[in-house]
């Protein structure tokens, strides 16, 4: 809808044209009927897993998460010049310096190893989380963005699939351990599958 259709729609709900239910009802579909944006970090995957995993693994947010995972034995192989202690903080620095310095292209590989390893064995609980009732509420007009590594949100659009096809698009902004993409087709899926 476009902001001439939605002022116009204003002036009808100002001027009392409508019934005051009938506004209200045009007002709510507007408004379904726009797409919707959903950004989601690693407060996301904490909230959909706050008792663990399936396996009962708790998720952890950036902030511990080098003391979590023991990543400090590969950091210290480079000088980090920020002061953070978050892991993404500390990625990106080394994900600028890795062009010129390779030492740092060493380290950010080697932790994107063992966060890859860590982060591919969460499993979604069997019962519905968070996320399955996100991205059953959107649909194909819509968008989730994601920042987080960890494969929760594809598990939960795989079991949606067996509902519908009508989902949400998704990005993976830091990319994520169960999407993989395929050079030769120029085309994005699950970690393992086969590429058609």
């Amino acid at each position: 809808m476009s902001q001439k259709e939605l002022d116009e729609m204003l002036k009808k709900y100002d001027s009392k044209e409508l019934g005051y239910d009938e506004s209200c009802y045009e007002y709510e579909r507007s408004f379904k009927l726009r797409p919707h944006v959903v950004i989601l970090g690693a407060g996301a995957s904490c909230a959909t897993i706050p008792n663990g995993d399936k396996n009962g693994e708790k998720i952890s947010a950036m902030n511990g998460f080098i003391e979590k995972l023991g990543l400090q034995s590969i950091l210290s192989k480079v000088k980090i010049h920020t002061a953070s202690e978050n892991l993404e903080d500390i990625y990106m620095e080394l994900d600028e310096r890795s062009h010129d310095e390779p030492e740092c292209m060493n380290v950010k590989m080697e932790l994107e190893e063992k966060i890859r390893e860590y982060m591919s064995d969460y499993q979604l609980p069997d019962e519905p989380t968070i996320y399955d009732f996100l991205i059953m509420s959107l649909t194909k007009k819509d968008i989730i963005a994601t920042f987080n590594w960890d494969p929760l949100l594809v598990q939960a659009y795989g079991r949606a699939l067996k509902y519908t096809d009508n989902l949400p698009n998704m990005a993976f902004l830091h990319g994520n351990v169960a999407v993989g993409y395929c050079e030769v087709d120029n085309i994005m899926g699950n970690v393992g599958n086969r590429c058609k």
